[in-house]
């Protein structure tokens, strides 16, 4: 049995509000469908990438978030390759960009 879920674009807009009232960095780089698109999560520093976490339904039948098979020393190009092969695979995908390590984790605590 699957737990239920809240939309997505009610997760991101408490996601920015969160970020906001904490004086954290986002940005929604790309709005997908409304009511179940996927997450990906773009970690930055100062601006360059640092990994990607996506989202996804796991076999006990919730969500979980995972690294993105991105190597660590990848340059940004590879990062744009990937999102990009995301978005023509999952056109209803939400990609948000959070600045700092500190974002990620408030991040993960609102969306767990």
């Amino acid at each position: 049995m699957t737990e239920p879920r809240l939309a997505t674009h009610i997760l991101v807009k408490a996601l920015l509000r969160q970020m906001d009232t904490a004086g954290q960095s986002m940005m929604v780089l790309k709005k997908g469908e409304a009511e179940a698109g996927s997450l990906i999560l773009v970690i930055t520093e100062q601006g360059r990438p640092l990994y990607l976490l996506e989202r996804a339904f796991l076999p006990e039948g919730r969500y979980g978030w995972g690294r993105a098979a991105i190597a660590e020393d990848a340059d940004e190009s590879e990062f744009t390759r990937y999102i990009d092969k995301r978005k023509r695979f999952d056109p209803d995908l939400w990609i948000i960009e959070l600045e700092g390590q500190q974002s990620e984790s408030l991040a993960l605590s609102l969306l767990a």
